[in-house]
C-alpha cells in the first residue's frame, strides 16, 4: 500500500507500472497461458513420444512408482543415452515461454556427465552436472561449429541455492525437483533456469542477450 490517495482520500494500492507494457488507450499487455505440449510416464516409457539413442551398456528404464524413466550408463567409457521428444517444441511470440521437467539428479558423479532441458546437438538451453560442476548452459549451431556459452555455478547471477543465496536455500540434487527453463525467443531475449521450491520458483541465472552480443542465442 503506498502513500497516494485517491480523491476521497483513501490510500490505493499501487502497483508496478514501469517494467510492463501498455496499450495506446493505456491498458497493461497481459498473455494468455497455455499448454503446447506435455509428456508423462505413469504407465510406460512412453515412445510413441520420445526418441531413444543407446550407446554402449547405458539404459533407459521405466520406474512405475514414480512415474519417471531412469537413465543409466554403465562403467566403460563412451556409454551414452539420450532421450527426446519426437514433437520440436513450437515458439509462441509475444509472450515468455516455459518448459519445466520433473528431475531426479541421483546420479552425478565423476566422469558421468547429465544433461537435462530444451535442446538438441545443434541449439538450445539446458541444465548440466559435468562430473564436477553444475552448469546453465546455452547452446548455438555457427558457421564453424557448435559454440555453447557455459555458466558455472560460481558465476550464476542470482542463486547458487548453496543457503547463501537470496532463498536461504541449500538444494539437494538428489532428491525430487521441478526444473524450469523460461526463455524469449527472437534470439535476442532472455533465458532463465529456475527450481521449483516451496511453491516459489527460485532463479538461478539469467543469461541476457539484447544489447549484449551481435548474434541470436
Amino acid at each position: 500500500v503506498g502513500t497516494t490517495t485517491n480523491p476521497w482520500g483513501k490510500q490505493v494500492l499501487t502497483v508496478d507500472e514501469d517494467t510492463v507494457q501498455h496499450t495506446s488507450h493505456n491498458r497493461r499487455k497481459v498473455s494468455t497461458y497455455e499448454i503446447t505440449d506435455f509428456a508423462t510416464f505413469p504407465f510406460t516409457k512412453n515412445d510413441n513420444d520420445f526418441d531413444e539413442q543407446i550407446t554402449g551398456t547405458a539404459s533407459a528404464t521405466h520406474q512405475p512408482y514414480l512415474g519417471m524413466v531412469q537413465l543409466s550408463v554403465g562403467g566403460t567409457t563412451g556409454d551414452q543415452i539420450i532421450r527426446q521428444t519426437r514433437r520440436v517444441q513450437r515458439y509462441l511470440p509475444g509472450r515468455a515461454n516455459e518448459a519445466s521437467f520433473s528431475v531426479i539428479l541421483d546420479g552425478v558423479s565423476a566422469g558421468i556427465r547429465t544433461r537435462v532441458g530444451l535442446f538438441d546437438a545443434l541449439n538450445g538451453a539446458y541444465f548440466e552436472h559435468d562430473g564436477t560442476d553444475y552448469y546453465c548452459v546455452i547452446r548455438r549451431n555457427t558457421a564453424s561449429g557448435v559454440v555453447e556459452e557455459r555458466t558455472a555455478r560460481a558465476d550464476w547471477s542470482d542463486d547458487k541455492l548453496d543457503g547463501n543465496g537470496p532463498s536461504g536455500i541449500t538444494i539437494n540434487y538428489a532428491n525430487i525437483q521441478m526444473m524450469v527453463i523460461e526463455y524469449e525467443w527472437y534470439g535476442a531475449g532472455q533465458v532463465e533456469w529456475k527450481f521449483v521450491i516451496n511453491n516459489n520458483a527460485h532463479s538461478v541465472h539469467k543469461a541476457n542477450h539484447a544489447n549484449l552480443h551481435d548474434h541470436t542465442w
